[in-house]
């Protein structure tokens, strides 16, 4: 096994967004692919109706 590979827990990231700059997934996603390259695994971003912001992910 390649010892530079982490194992899923130890590269989870938590993300949180301020209040009045609302970011949709599509941005996050396209940010991190663009930055780092085809790196996530799954994506998973607070459920929201389309009135209110997201606040994490």
């Amino acid at each position: 096994m390649n010892e530079s590979l982490a194992a899923q827990q130890e590269r989870t990231m938590f993300m949180t967004f301020s209040r009045g700059y609302p970011v949709t997934k599509a941005e996050v996603r396209d940010y991190f692919i663009k930055t780092y390259g085809d790196c996530i695994d799954s994506f998973h971003m607070e459920e929201v109706e389309s009135t209110q912001q997201a606040l994490y992910a």
